[in-house]
């Protein structure tokens, strides 16, 4: 009977309801369940979120115990009007150099007689020698009769002699000029036609010779072929120096006055690392606090969402200790010597005294380096103490480590919550499925029962 399987049709209760209601009290477990679920599922992503923010802190600190901590140098010319540019490398030791250009290197210049008659060149042929070169020692320029100097000049600069060629407007003149400077690299032009081409282009003159650079560093001499000096050429190691041809030009070279260089170590790339560690600890000391602890307003307390997770704690009371405990280097004691505190009221650090950081890594980079560093047994530089530890929390790639073991954790338990979740569901399936049969059975009765009591009625209601 369709209509039976309304609720209370025929016995006026109303037992759909009745049965929600059983089935959401006998759901509670579930529900509990679900919310336990998605705390998990806010631990873990307050997890993930401190993985990050650990794995920027692990970043910061693997910098700050690289080796190359505290090589980088600078240099700078203490002279109000510099003709020496220098250029320093890590290698580069730290100190002044005393600088004078006593000469600039030249180029190797023939300058031809001027031409009588530009029209009378013969056919013939020169050779030229300019630009060293391994494997072509004369360069062979072939003339012939006819050719303006304009077009001897283009063929000239066409070839691989390494000249550059010029005349004069009217064509009566040429100028050969060496591509590289240098003493020993001249020029020298033969010619094979006996010397007539050569005389007619009034190319018979010697050049001018080529020059090197010379110049002294702290009183030793030292000369370069170019103007430009480097560690083959003077045996400093990085120390590349540059003679400026422009500025030198304008006063006597003999007359220059010394130019003092001062290398020193390059605070700044330090201080920039310095500067992230500082924010990367505070970032995690700051997510740490903020999810640990209990909170209240209006009399109410509030438990962060990692509160019962002591163990978190513990990771920022064990890099404060490390912090802490670091051992001195040299000048470095601690890092109060750096200008660097720990808050009174948290567990940030504070760079209390930028002066005083500043001058440190200026008077004391070495030592600075290896306080942050250091590897030796038993004195463990502080950033390689930090790296060993967040190696442990998180791994040394931020997804390994204690925290990925608590990740797996919370999964692990979520994934039992979710069996025990689909068991009680399954469960009331079937409870429900019991109760509505048996409410429908009920109605079904019923409806016999009225309708047995109708038949009852009609049959002896009507006898007076």
């Amino acid at each position: 009977m369709p209509g039976l399987q309304l609720s209370g049709l025929a016995s006026g209760f109303d037992w759909k309801t009745f049965t929600d209601s059983v089935m959401e009290m006998e759901r509670a477990p579930a529900r509990r369940y679900e919310a336990e679920q998605a705390k998990n599922d806010n631990k873990k992503s307050q997890l993930s979120s401190l993985g990050t923010k650990m794995a920027s802190l692990q970043t910061a600190m693997t910098a700050l115990a690289s080796s190359s901590l505290g090589a980088g140098r600078k240099v700078v010319n203490e002279s109000s009007s510099a003709v020496v540019q220098a250029s320093v490398s890590s290698s580069t030791p730290v100190g002044t150099y005393e600088v004078q250009v006593t000469q600039l290197a030249t180029a190797s210049r023939l300058t031809g007689s001027t031409i009588t008659d530009p029209s009378s060149i013969p056919n013939g042929t020169l050779k030229i020698k300019g630009t060293t070169n391994s494997s072509v020692k004369y360069t062979e320029i072939n003339i012939t009769s006819g050719m303006s100097v304009s077009d001897i000049v283009a063929k000239i600069n066409a070839s691989e002699a390494g000249i550059t060629a010029i005349c004069d407007l009217a064509g009566t003149q040429i100028v050969l000029t060496n591509q590289i400077t240098g003493a020993g690299n001249d020029i020298e032009v033969t010619d094979e036609s006996g010397g007539a081409l050569k005389a007619i282009l009034g190319l018979g003159e010697p050049p001018t010779y080529a020059k090197d650079t010379e110049l002294t560093i702290n009183g030793l001499e030292f000369t370069s072929a170019d103007t430009t000096l480097n560690s083959v050429d003077h045996g400093i190691a990085g120390l590349t120096l540059k003679a400026d041809a422009t500025m030198l030009s304008k006063v006597d070279p003999a007359m220059a006055s010394p130019e003092t260089l001062t290398v020193s170590a390059d605070a700044s790339g330090m201080r920039s690392k310095i500067d992230t560690f500082v924010s990367s600890f505070n970032a995690v000391a700051d997510f740490i606090e903020s999810s640990t602890s209990y909170t209240t307003t209006a009399g109410k307390s509030t438990a962060g969402p990692l509160a019962d997770n002591r163990e978190i704690q513990t990771w920022l009371n064990q890099l404060r200790s490390t912090a802490f405990g670091s051992p001195a280097y040299g000048a470095i004691k601690n890092l109060s010597t750096l200008g660097l505190n720990f808050s009174s009221s948290n567990s940030r650090i504070t760079i209390s005294n930028s002066t005083k950081l500043d001058a440190a890594l200026t008077d004391h980079a070495s030592d600075v380096a290896k306080f942050f560093n250091n590897t030796a047994t038993g004195s463990q530089g502080l950033a390689t103490a930090f790296v060993t530890k967040l190696d442990a929390y998180i791994g040394t790639d931020g997804t390994a480590g204690q925290l990925s073991t608590k990740l797996e954790t919370y999964t692990k338990a979520n994934a039992s919550l979710d069996k025990q979740i689909a068991n009680l569901d399954r469960y009331l399936v079937q409870r429900r499925s019991q109760l509505e049969a048996g409410f429908m059975a009920m109605e079904t009765a019923q409806s016999k029962m009225t309708q047995m009591q109708t038949q009852l009625t009609n049959a002896f209601g009507q006898k007076k």
